[in-house]
């Protein structure tokens, strides 16, 4: 009963020292990613103090503390997964997700994760597919998608009236679909695209190779 009353006083009267509730998230984020991909452990810092800045306040989440559990998902699809699977299995409970930071860990966490009814909130994951609510519908980002760069991308070919262009991208799915996409907007434009190199990690030797084709 005491306890009855102490939450019907902070809540009506808001006169009474209430403890706060807790709200678990699962963080993901990449940082052991030496093999591949892109690290997002510079976002860590920012993600931290804006936590403390929001917990600090009395105006958003009143008597609530937000606490995040963090995972890293390597930039890998199979350790996304595993993360994944972890944050559901160990307590505490989570009640939404934040990341993961890269496409490749982004979209199978955001395939499955719907099913347990998690928002998903990603904060630099920018392929295009995950703009598919029908395979991802509880997934959100605060970044645009990167085919949002191929406006600009034509808008500058047209500035300066070039028809026939070569173009030079990393083999993986994110910018694949960015690369179809642009394909697609190019040909709406009337403007070619003569020659298409791929790379996995050197780009080096696939310029080479373009020099000399276009040459």
């Amino acid at each position: 009963m005491e306890l009855l009353l102490k939450g019907l006083l902070c809540v009506l009267l808001n006169t009474v020292t209430c403890e706060k509730s807790v709200v678990h998230i699962g963080g993901f984020i990449e940082v052991n990613t030496t093999d591949k991909g892109w690290n997002s452990a510079g976002i860590r810092p920012a993600i931290d103090l804006a936590v403390k800045q929001i917990n600090n306040r009395t105006d958003i989440l009143p008597n609530h503390t937000i606490e995040i559990h963090w995972k890293d998902t390597k930039c890998s699809d199979a350790y996304a997964i595993k993360a994944l699977i972890e944050q559901l299995r160990k307590p505490p409970t989570k009640v939404a997700l934040l990341g993961p930071g890269c496409s490749i860990s982004a979209v199978p966490v955001a395939a499955a994760s719907h099913f347990w009814n998690l928002i998903q909130m990603g904060y630099s994951a920018a392929s295009p597919r995950l703009s598919d609510k029908t395979r991802y519908p509880l997934f959100f980002r605060i970044n645009a998608p990167e085919i949002i760069l191929n406006k600009a991308v034509a808008s500058l070919l047209r500035r300066f009236d070039w028809k026939r262009i070569a173009v030079v991208k990393q083999d993986e799915d994110l910018f694949n679909d960015a690369h179809e996409h642009l394909q697609t907007m190019l040909k709406a434009e009337g403007i070619s695209v003569i020659v298409t190199n791929s790379f996995v990690k050197d780009p080096d030797n696939v310029i080479t190779d373009l020099k000399v084709r276009i040459t």
